[in-house]
């Protein structure tokens, strides 16, 4: 095969996709390996092609850069959330829609998006359906809001051509795409979201999830993190609160069934180790064991119903003991009405009077449980403050019109 090698290094092509088709003239006797091999030969073949045709056409279709705001594309990793701001926008008279980047047929999250690209697909379909979306779905939108870094090109060819085109660019972290767990325990010592992590080590600080974010920060021009704790990696961005859940009727969602007797906890998290789920489990138990009669209901990879129906059987939702601030959970489970315990941080709570949760950390979760068990029509009336709270400060409508602005100001600026 040493010829086949030779031919490889003079097209230039990389080591690894070399060995790949060497690999596969080996193995052509299978109808799998064969169709493998010639997929990713055309991937090497044509992609020098793909973009430069498909860049000549664009360039000369969308010739004028847009001056007013009318269209926004949310692109992400599926969502909830980026579906209803895209909604949201609909209802404020902008043209929107939500592009779902790497979707699978089993998504938890998702409860809609109008447009996807497949996670599970070979390189060279990957390639064109994405030049398709950049050319004949993002080029027609006037600003284009990137969440979770879910470019559609790993080098950036869409925020380039997009840049190029005249288009606004936001880029919205929401965690751990930004994250720095060398940072966080430098800056925050045991209580952040690194301290405990249970995502595979290295998930964070390597060069993949940098290149992403030196790619956002070349060509972003606003930045929006949705916690105030992700400042502490990006201080120049602006803290957007969530927004509280719209298109979803929760009236329709029956609450999960009750033990009779039991005063229900509930809590919930994708990575236990990152939201300090360990120390609410060892609490309930202790106090179990004392007698009182409580249980702890945990939503793990459940879909988005699966969860408010989890939540609208809580007498209390637990939340994040570690990160510092509290997350979409905690804003769905005050605005059904139910008490919240997390924890957050002095120097944000003191910016929030009125803030209905109650805060506790790792090493007293305890003691707080106990002593509002103990309690239980005042902590009724602590959760009874929940709905207006999140009509305050997480109200759709209003941070919505607040975004629109910002999109206003982006364009006007390119003018």
């Amino acid at each position: 095969m040493s010829w086949l090698g030779k031919c490889a290094d003079r097209l230039g092509i990389q080591k690894r996709t070399r060995n790949r088709i060497i690999r596969g003239v080996w193995m052509l006797r299978h109808p799998a390996s064969l169709a493998l091999l010639i997929a990713e030969t055309l991937h090497v073949l044509i992609r020098p092609l793909i973009r430069p045709l498909a860049a000549w056409i664009g360039f000369n279709i969308y010739r004028h850069k847009p001056r007013e705001l009318r269209s926004v594309l949310q692109v992400s990793l599926s969502s909830h959330k980026q579906y209803m701001l895209s909604r949201l926008l609909r209802r404020h008279g902008i043209r929107s829609s939500f592009l779902a980047v790497n979707t699978t047929k089993n998504d938890r999250l998702t409860i809609g998006y109008d447009y996807s690209v497949p996670m599970n697909t070979n390189a060279l379909f990957r390639e064109i359906i994405s030049a398709w979306l950049l050319w004949t779905v993002m080029a027609r939108y006037d600003i284009i809001h990137y969440h979770f870094n879910a470019f559609l090109f790993q080098d950036g060819y869409d925020l380039d051509v997009l840049r190029r085109l005249g288009k606004g660019i936001v880029i919205h972290y929401r965690g751990c795409d930004l994250r720095s767990r060398e940072v966080n325990l430098s800056l925050r010592g045991t209580l952040n979201a690194c301290a405990e992590c249970d995502y595979p080590e290295g998930s964070c600080d390597n060069p993949g999830q940098r290149q992403l974010i030196d790619l956002g920060r070349r060509y972003g021009d606003h930045f929006y993190v949705t916690t105030p704790d992700l400042l502490d990696f990006m201080p120049t961005a602006e803290h957007l609160p969530f927004v509280h859940p719209v298109e979803v009727d929760f009236d329709a969602i029956a609450p999960l069934p009750r033990n009779e007797g039991l005063f229900r906890i509930v809590t919930s998290s994708n990575h236990a180790g990152v939201d300090g789920v360990s120390h609410i489990r060892a609490a309930v138990n202790r106090l179990q064991r004392e007698g009182y009669a409580v249980e702890l209901i945990e939503v793990i990879k459940q879909t988005y119903r699966e969860a408010i129906a989890a939540y609208k059987s809580a007498d209390l939702y637990v939340g994040k003991l570690l990160m510092g601030y509290y997350n979409n959970a905690n804003i769905e489970t005050m605005m059904l009405g139910v008490p919240n315990i997390s924890y957050i941080r002095p120097e944000y709570i003191e910016h929030m009077p009125e803030c209905p949760i109650i805060i506790a950390d790792p090493a007293n979760v305890y003691p707080v449980l106990k002593e509002w068990l103990d309690k239980p029509d005042e902590l009724k009336a602590v959760g009874l403050r929940g709905p207006d709270y999140v009509h305050r400060y997480h109200n759709p409508d209003l941070l919505t019109e607040r975004v629109i602005e910002k999109y206003k100001s982006i364009l006007a600026a390119k003018q």
